[in-house]
Formats: C-alpha cells, structure tokens, sequence
C-alpha cells in the first residue's frame, strides 16, 4: 500500500495508510485505526477550516490540519473508508 504523507508547517504532519490515520501535534504521535473511525468531516470557525474524525464510540478528533489541505485530508480519509467497506 502506498501511504499519503502531508507535512504542514511547524512540523505538523498526518499520514494515511493501512494502519489508519496517524498524526502528530504538540502532544505526540496517536494513530486512529480504520476500524475505530465512522467518517470525517470538515468544520469552518471564522475562516479557518480544520478536519475533524467521527469516530466509531461516537466521540470526534480534530486533526492538526488547516485550510485547503483540510479538505484533501478529509477526502482521502472518506475515500479510504470507502474502499475499506467495499
């Protein structure tokens, strides 16, 4: 499988692969599995854009990724939990 790596600034960065969604922020490192994520979504708050997982207990993670990569982070993770659920 090939992985899909975005890195934003500051060191930031999200990858998506077989394993699920793993990002970085200022805490550490935390990988959500495909299996514990419903879909993602995107949320605007006075015009910056960040994306958000649903995940499957109901609870919701923000992604540290903002503005135009938001919305590519999103589809991609959509689109892989479509290709999952084929």
């Amino acid at each position: 499988m090939i992985s899909f790596v975005v890195i934003i600034r500051k060191g930031v960065w999200v990858e998506i692969n077989e394993l699920g969604v793993t990002y970085r922020n200022v805490f550490g490192t935390k990988t959500l599995k495909w299996e514990d994520i419903s879909y993602s979504y995107i949320v605007t708050i006075k015009l910056t854009t960040t994306v958000s997982i649903k995940k499957t207990n109901g609870k919701s993670k923000s992604l540290p990724i903002t503005d135009s990569k938001a919305k590519v982070i999103s589809e991609t993770i959509n689109g892989r939990l479509n290709d999952i659920s084929y």
